[in-house]
């Protein structure tokens, strides 16, 4: 009699093990599938969150939007204080293209190159403008000696 009962209890231990192995690769997808929508959503919302963090840290608001003084950018495209604007056109352009990246260059060197010709551009340009309203440049950037 307990040699019956023992087969009865082996041959049920034995269908109790086949059944968990047979059902081990469908629990290990559904929990793989769960456990993708979870990741999934946490990296959409930390995306959104490191983007939300970047717009309001002013991080990623372009290349070309460097800060650099006057002078570095100067010593950057190596012209002097007195350079004219042609000048520091063709600098750049040189420059611009002697990194270009098919050239073997760098891009970020052309980043900078590109900051230091706009950062210089622009004192210019306001240097223009401080002297317009006294009548004392023409129209081509010129000083008026007559006036």
């Amino acid at each position: 009699l307990a040699c019956n009962q023992f087969k009865h209890i082996s041959f049920f231990l034995r269908w109790i093990i086949t059944v968990c192995i047979m059902a081990l690769p469908k629990i290990l997808g559904q929990l793989a599938v769960m456990s993708a929508g979870i990741l999934g959503r946490a990296f959409v919302q930390a995306y959104k969150e490191a983007a939300s963090n970047a717009a309001a840290s002013g991080a990623g608001k372009g290349i070309f939007n460097v800060h650099m003084s006057a002078d570095e950018a100067r010593k950057i495209l190596n012209v002097e204080d007195d350079a004219t604007v042609d000048h520091i056109q063709e600098r750049y352009e040189k420059m611009f293209a002697q990194n270009d990246k098919e050239k073997g260059g760098s891009m970020y060197l052309q980043s900078k190159v590109a900051g230091a010709h706009n950062i210089l551009m622009e004192e210019i340009n306001k240097l223009k403008q401080a002297d317009e309203p006294n009548g004392s440049s023409s129209a081509d950037g010129s000083k008026n000696k007559d006036a």
